[in-house]
């Protein structure tokens, strides 16, 4: 339990800034109803994010590398995805 505890403290800043990414957004329907996306579609991104870090060359011990490489990339991303569907 304890390895657990650790595992998720020292991933508070990734889960804080996706997080706050999501409810971002949802709020784009205040500004368009047709700006509407699903959790799946966040969940997707963030999934394969996760993934592209071995990849890419990430190493696993390098924990703050990694927790950095997951923020910009999952940042990346999504602003790649949602903004190719804005008009």
């Amino acid at each position: 339990m304890k390895g657990i505890e650790r595992i998720r403290t020292e991933n508070i800043p990734v889960g804080l800034r996706v997080s706050r990414l999501f409810f971002v957004l949802t709020d784009l329907t205040n500004v368009d109803p047709m700006y509407q996306y699903s959790l799946d579609f966040f969940k997707f991104i963030f999934g394969n994010t996760l993934k592209s870090a071995e990849e890419n060359g990430v190493d696993k011990t390098k924990k703050e590398e990694k927790r950095k490489y997951w923020i910009d990339e999952f940042t990346r991303r999504l602003y790649s995805n949602v903004s190719r569907s804005l008009f």
